[in-house]
């Protein structure tokens, strides 16, 4: 939910509890678990007609890469259609 707020300090904080989030998932080897939440922010969230929800999803996608470290390369087909689109996206 916070991942869609105005303010750029609530979303930034909001896609840190997802980058711990996936940390921990990938410490305990819950891949099935992290690719879930890469999937709900690269569709559902990232697609969204809301600007500040894409931009939420857009940072919180960051957060999981950094989450992910070196097993990022797995999730490489999930996270970069979204963030590719994210390059067309007119709102700033």
């Amino acid at each position: 939910r916070t991942l869609g707020q105005k303010e750029y300090e609530k979303r930034k904080n909001a896609a840190l509890e997802v980058e711990n989030l996936v940390r921990e998932l990938r410490d305990e080897g819950e891949y099935d678990k992290v690719r879930a939440i890469v999937k709900q922010l690269a569709t559902e969230l990232a697609e969204s007609p809301q600007a500040n929800v894409r931009k939420g999803a857009l940072h919180a996608l960051a957060g999981a890469a950094i989450g992910l470290r070196q097993d990022v390369g797995q999730f490489l087909p999930e996270l970069l259609p979204a963030v590719l689109a994210s390059f067309g996206d007119q709102d700033p």
